[in-house]
């Protein structure tokens, strides 16, 4: 349908000849939205996630300290790669470390 029917006026040569029809709230307004922040208050505190992760993260550092230890007091066996098992060098790993 062409918006002369519907908005019975007819021979508009313009949009603009058009009367206003605006949308506006229904008599008595919107009813009102009903939010409100309703978080728990259970679980763990921020102070006792904060001491987890540290704690991890201790231990994480531990495990890397203690595996530096022991791999620079075992060799690096290079083999030839022919598969039956013949070395060609021993280099410690603390002499393979570049930096």
């Amino acid at each position: 349908m062409t918006e002369a029917v519907i908005r019975k006026k007819p021979g508009m040569a313009s949009v603009k000849d058009m009367p206003i029809l605006q949308d506006g709230p229904p008599p008595g307004g919107f009813a009102p939205v009903r939010y409100a922040r309703r978080i728990p208050n259970n679980g763990p505190s921020a102070m006792a996630i904060f001491l987890a992760a540290f704690g991890a993260f201790s231990y994480g550092m531990y495990q890397v300290g203690q595996g530096n230890k022991i791999r620079s007091i075992y060799p690096l066996k290079k083999f030839d790669g022919s598969g039956k098992g013949k070395m060609v060098e021993i280099q410690w790993f603390a002499d393979s470390i570049i930096i």
